[in-house]
């Protein structure tokens, strides 16, 4: 349906190619007889189609299923599922990333013991913060996105971007996510075991105010950071990847309008029981209440 509704913007090959579907089998089912489909089919069609249109197209089944529920909108999974398959609306498939390393990690600082050793489950706010830094090109040069996240409810709570790759961009990162927390103190932050993150001021940042213990990934393993690697993805998979940024001030705009509206807030996680990350911490709260 997309291709169809878009067939006067740009070639239907070039958009099969993107896509990653057949052109062949696009054609083939054009000419399939149009399913005959109830009222209350038609509405559940209409609001996939605006799930998938602002999803970037990356919902499949089980994340269509939870997020037509948060509309108050129950179907079988076995109608959605057909009626999806029916109306061409499916997942679009991008070449899985490898762990590419880019951290340097080739210095004079202390390094810091692996304490995390994946334990990304997480039973409270503020108890274990993730912090990493990845890149993005621009028409002027490559941009550098520093974010931190709470691993309790995957939130980005913390984010800076700069041309420079410093420790000030990750101490600043650092600096937004602790005054987001209301000056939360005593987690343990984990990070790769980069220059930015063992250097003097990023340490001492993390240890005199955020009274916080430091864990560093192991050398040249990026899985040890999982979350955030996983993050990165999302975010250049769903709002990054077909963008061509003109400068830093186009990245900020972009950065902050997935972070905050769309990450945080509206994506279904499934490590969350496929609840947003600021649902997730609501629900949180509510209960500890409940519970005294």
């Amino acid at each position: 349906m997309f291709i169809t509704n878009h067939r006067h913007c740009w070639p239907v090959r070039l958009q099969c190619h993107v896509l990653q579907v057949s052109a062949s089998g696009y054609y083939a089912w054009l000419k399939r007889p149009e399913p005959q489909l109830s009222d209350d089919e038609r509405k559940l069609v209409r609001a996939m189609r605006e799930i998938d249109e602002k999803s970037n197209h990356t919902f499949g089944s089980r994340r269509m299923y939870k997020e037509l529920r948060r509309g108050n909108l129950v179907a079988g999974r076995h109608k959605m599922r057909r009626l999806m398959r029916e109306d061409g609306i499916r997942v679009k498939r991008t070449p899985r990333r490898a762990c590419v390393q880019t951290t340097d990690s080739q210095h004079q600082h202390p390094v810091a013991d692996n304490r995390l050793n994946r334990n990304f489950t997480v039973k409270a706010p503020n108890t274990v913060w993730a912090a990493d830094i990845t890149f993005v090109p621009t028409n002027g040069g490559y941009v550098y996105l520093a974010v931190v996240m709470d691993l309790f409810s995957r939130r980005i709570i913390g984010w800076h971007l700069s041309e420079t790759i410093t420790q000030q961009l990750t101490i600043t990162a650092l600096w937004k996510a602790w005054k987001n927390r209301s000056y939360a103190t005593g987690m343990l932050i984990h990070s790769d075991r980069g220059s930015q993150y063992a250097a003097t001021g990023y340490r001492q940042f993390l240890t005199d105010y955020c009274k916080a213990t430091q864990s560093m990934s192991r050398k040249g393993n990026c899985w040890d950071n999982a979350p955030l690697e996983s993050f990165f993805a999302t975010l250049k998979t769903e709002e990054f990847n077909d963008i061509n940024f003109v400068d830093l001030e186009h990245v900020q705009r972009q950065a902050a309008h997935y972070i905050e509206n769309i990450y945080n807030r509206r994506r279904l996680h499934s490590t969350l029981e496929y609840s947003t990350p600021v649902d997730f911490e609501n629900n949180d709260v509510r209960n500890q209440k409940h519970l005294h």
